[in-house]
């Protein structure tokens, strides 16, 4: 039986197990405890934002007074570690790397500050890994 929320919801965005919802601050325990009464084996858990802004996947999404802005996001434990341009693989697999990263840059962000910020991050990430700047430039 399909039964409606008893909040509005602004956004809901689901990628598998994971969802972003944008909801009045003061409905938000009200609307967990909502999800978590369908289904006893189904329980959700939340993650609130912490100083205007909040993970979800590889996306940060800060808040910018009524709008959101995003930009490419790393968890704590995310090491940079890439394949090394020295190594015994394919060139095309290496200049895929550079490609991918610099796409994902490209889509990820929603401003010019965002990009510029985490194009000059890749261009350390790729010089870590001995990349030349022939194989790098955007």
């Amino acid at each position: 039986m399909l039964v409606a929320a008893p909040v509005t919801l602004k956004t809901w965005v689901r990628y598998v197990d994971e969802v972003f919802v944008i909801m009045k601050e003061e409905e938000v325990d009200c609307f967990l405890n909502f999800l978590n009464g369908r289904n006893e084996a189904i329980q959700f858990e939340m993650e609130r934002e912490v100083e205007g802004q909040l993970p979800f996947l590889d996306v940060l999404v800060p808040r910018c007074g009524t709008s959101l802005n995003t930009g490419v996001y790393g968890k704590d434990t995310h090491t940079d570690r890439l394949l090394d341009y020295e190594s015994c693989h394919q060139v095309e697999h290496k200049k895929s790397v550079v490609k991918t990263l610099w796409s994902r840059a490209g889509n990820l962000c929603s401003t010019e500050g965002n990009l510029k910020e985490e194009r000059k991050h890749l261009e350390k990430v790729f010089a870590d890994h001995r990349y030349p700047k022939s194989v790098i430039r955007v």
